[in-house]
């Protein structure tokens, strides 16, 4: 950044991702504005020695005491914002001293100060609502969804047992831990297909145990559901002229859209000598949608 973009920066005021201090405050008054910033995704800039109501470019009289704030306020972040060495700059302009903080941008980690996870909403630092870090940690791959515990009303009991044999009877002989499991209940916690819960000191099925597992998957995520459309044209719109909600666990999904889509698919074949040999035709085939 140059002298040009700063006065530039200082002309257009306060944005996300740009703030004016006329002085360093206290630490814990920068700790939070430094929060709001780190968790954004492009970060920000702070610049210090600017009236944020007027934009007047007023300096700072201790350039080395505004830095310390700074970097003091950098760390009473958790985890501590990273400051580089070219992140906090001073600068003369118009026969003042300012002093400019960059905050880089957030590469997945999320940041509090104070018990809260700030973010700069505006020219504004807030707080965020727990659906809103619940939104970054997935949105970050900072937590897995499958291996989410259900809804609170689910239990143990609403695993089907069965199918977890069913599912063990199909893997490699070496790799179904029969040996180290007596019963199949036994083997939820190793399957992921339950998480403890500290809240209420019990096991609860997990998002994926509930789509592997369940009695009744889509009573707890009805987005599991599977549509399969088979359209009257070639466009995929209008009429149609068959139609299936599939319900139960992924396996069972598949199979049942398997299912429907080979009753569709035209099957043709040849004799030659005593030999009959069948193909499917992907030439003549109707449109078949899987939503």
């Amino acid at each position: 950044m140059d002298e040009d973009s700063l006065r530039a920066l200082i002309a257009g005021g306060e944005t996300a991702t740009v703030e004016f201090k006329s002085s360093a405050a206290r630490p814990i008054d920068i700790a939070a504005r430094i929060c709001g910033m780190a968790n954004n995704r492009a970060g920000g800039l702070i610049i210090f020695g600017i009236e944020d109501a007027t934009r007047a470019i007023v300096g700072i009289r201790n350039p080395s005491l505004t830095q310390d704030v700074v970097l003091r306020a950098a760390r009473m972040v958790k985890p501590p914002v990273p400051l580089g060495e070219t992140s906090v700059q001073t600068w003369q302009l118009d026969g003042v001293t300012l002093l400019t903080v960059a905050i880089p941008p957030n590469s997945g980690r999320l940041y509090q100060y104070d018990g809260a996870c700030q973010v700069r909403r505006g020219t504004n630092t807030v707080p965020l609502s727990v659906e809103e870090i619940t939104a970054f940690v997935h949105a970050h791959g900072l937590a897995r969804w499958e291996l989410l515990p259900g809804p609170t009303w689910m239990s143990e009991d609403d695993l089907d047992l069965e199918a977890v044999e069913r599912y063990l009877s199909q893997r490699a002989e070496r790799s179904r831990n029969r040996g180290r499991f007596g019963a199949a209940r036994d083997l939820l916690p190793a399957l992921n297909a339950v998480v403890y819960d500290a809240a209420t000191d019990r096991w609860r099925p997990s998002n994926a145990g509930i789509l592997m597992f369940g009695l009744d998957p889509q009573l707890a995520v009805p987005q599991s559901e599977v549509v399969c459309i088979k359209y009257a044209g070639q466009l995929g719109v209008r009429s149609y002229l068959d139609r299936k909600n599939l319900r139960g666990t992924l396996p069972e999904l598949i199979d049942q859209a398997e299912r429907f889509v080979a009753q569709y698919v035209r099957v043709g074949g040849t004799i030659r000598g005593f030999t009959a040999r069948t193909s499917r035709s992907t030439r003549r085939r109707r449109c078949v949608r899987l939503l």
